[in-house]
């Protein structure tokens, strides 16, 4: 029994675009031809929801789109679909022990326990070296 394709997953970087960075024709096209199909599709990436944006604009259909290492799945029109956050407490563990300071995870800013409501805050850590003692 032959079963039929529903998902096709594909990466980005290096695979769905060129060596320039550039969504080649034939790709956008398969991809198109794929969704008349009824097959769906996702863009993967290891990187944010803005770096993926731009191609997804490229292909005139609905996409799904996995970015932030898993961590966030978003529709093509910006509906966030799911979010993987880390607990605060691991956060601070995290940056702390690593010696830095500053941090922004997963829309919480740790330096002064505040809850960040800013969309463009992705779930993952950002930090800045801790300034050193004198």
């Amino acid at each position: 029994m032959r079963m039929a394709i529903r998902l096709i997953a594909l990466d980005i970087d290096g695979t769905l675009l060129d060596a320039r960075s550039q969504l080649p024709e034939i790709n956008r096209q398969a991809i198109v031809d794929a969704t008349a199909r009824g097959i769906e599709i996702a863009l993967v990436t290891g990187r944010r929801y803005d770096f993926a944006m731009p191609i997804a604009r490229q292909i005139p259909c609905p996409l799904t789109m996995i970015v932030n290492n898993g961590a966030m799945v978003k529709s093509s029109d910006g509906v966030t679909l799911l979010v993987h956050r880390l607990p605060r407490d691991v956060a601070r563990r995290g940056s702390y022990s690593n010696g830095l300071t500053g941090t922004t995870l997963c829309g919480a800013d740790i330096s002064n326990e505040t809850e960040s409501s800013s969309p463009r805050c992705p779930p993952y850590w950002t930090a800045s070296p801790r300034t050193p003692s004198r």
